[in-house]
């Protein structure tokens, strides 16, 4: 008899999914250096994005302010199915520090996002999703998942 996952607090299942390929948050597989490139200067498709919504479970609002992506920006994207570079670049920073954080809680993606947007000492009591915002900050928050993942307390 299969048991039935018993619903985070959200109200929904509680599973574990650990990211063992860079990206795989999103469908792509960052194995290749050049072709990531490549579809980075391409830009991803949409539904890159609404893919990595479903899968982190993080509201569409978080994920476009996190990647830069104002409202009526986001609908044009939409039309055209298409994200820019710059907008695709973002999006795979921000995937990366989401499967990092989720395996560092053991592929608990709700602990990963309560962990993702509460104010961390260590980051000047901002959460570290609004951190890793940018490049450099995306880079200090996996420095504090890798610290963490070795036990020194940020």
């Amino acid at each position: 008899m299969a048991r039935t996952p018993k619903p985070a607090e959200n109200g929904l299942p509680q599973t574990r999914q650990f990211f063992t390929t860079p990206g795989s948050s999103l469908g792509l597989k960052i194995d290749n250096v050049a072709d990531s490139v490549r579809q980075i200067k391409h830009g991803l498709s949409y539904q890159k994005l609404v893919e990595f919504q479903h899968t982190s479970r993080l509201p569409m609002e978080s994920i476009a302010r996190a990647i830069h992506l104002p409202r009526r920006t986001m609908v044009r994207r939409k039309k055209s199915r298409r994200l820019n570079q710059h907008e695709s670049e973002r999006l795979v920073r921000l995937s990366l520090v989401f499967e990092k954080a989720t395996n560092l809680f053991g592929g608990d993606k709700t602990a990963a996002n309560v962990w993702l947007n509460a104010p961390c000492k260590a980051l000047g009591h901002v959460a570290p999703l609004a951190v890793a915002e940018t490049e450099l900050g995306a880079r200090a928050v996996e420095d504090i998942i890798g610290q963490l993942e070795h036990g020194v307390f940020a």
